[in-house]
């Protein structure tokens, strides 16, 4: 039997907007290097859509967030452990007993419940951060969905919003994208600058070379 968890709707969403982002790109799979940046109309339109997918993730988590945190049974520490006897979305059977022990222990239990709540309001305040943040939300997001993945049995829940905060924190821009002339042009340039550096080394050594042998011809 399927359990309809919200992830399926929350995917035909991202689907939607992921649209406009990849109608301008040329290339036959994304695993090809850019040879032309996007037509700055397309770049636009990208951009615009992976802005409003951040709004969303972030509109997702913090208003699940929200929803939690009015309920009393979250505010006060108790709603995991009610969860994970629950028979649909409890945790398996080979680990429910040991988790119910774990979460026995009332300060366990606040420090989890709380946890959660800290952890959806974290991912979605990432999503108006600079990419750098939004690339340990990542991280966090998918550790958090992992243990979702496995206590609560939610496969497809977890796996969409992993991909979902994985797309959301891409490192976008709407000015000129590099393409592989761009990067040719950088590892070109890297390459003149080793060499001249190699250059000037043997340089030095030869002249280091010349005055040690006038500082032997003299003493001699």
């Amino acid at each position: 039997m399927t359990i309809a968890d919200g992830g399926a709707a929350i995917a035909v969403i991202v689907s939607g907007l992921l649209i406009p982002q990849c109608l301008g790109d040329t290339r036959l799979t994304h695993w090809a290097c850019t040879d032309a940046p996007l037509a700055p109309a397309w770049r636009g339109s990208a951009y615009a859509a992976h802005l409003v997918l951040r709004i969303q993730v972030a509109i997702i988590y913090l208003d699940t967030a929200y929803s939690k945190a009015r309920n009393p049974a979250w505010r006060h520490g108790q709603v995991l452990r009610i969860i994970m006897q629950d028979p649909q979305f409890g945790a398996p059977d080979p680990i429910r007993i040991a988790v119910s022990r774990l979460l026995n222990h009332d300060w366990l239990g606040s420090v989890l419940t709380w946890s959660v709540l800290i952890i959806e309001v974290g991912i979605g305040s990432s999503m108006f951060c600079v990419a750098i943040y939004r690339r340990y939300a990542t991280v966090i997001a998918v550790a958090f969905h992992l243990f979702i993945m496995i206590l609560m049995g939610l496969f497809g829940f977890a796996l969409i919003m992993m991909a979902v905060v994985a797309l959301a924190s891409l490192n976008t821009s709407p000015r000129k994208a590099v393409t592989s002339a761009d990067r040719d042009q950088s590892l070109r340039s890297v390459i003149r600058l080793r060499l001249r550096l190699r250059g000037l080394l043997q340089s030095a050594d030869r002249s280091h070379g010349t005055g040690s042998s006038r500082t032997a011809d003299v003493d001699a």
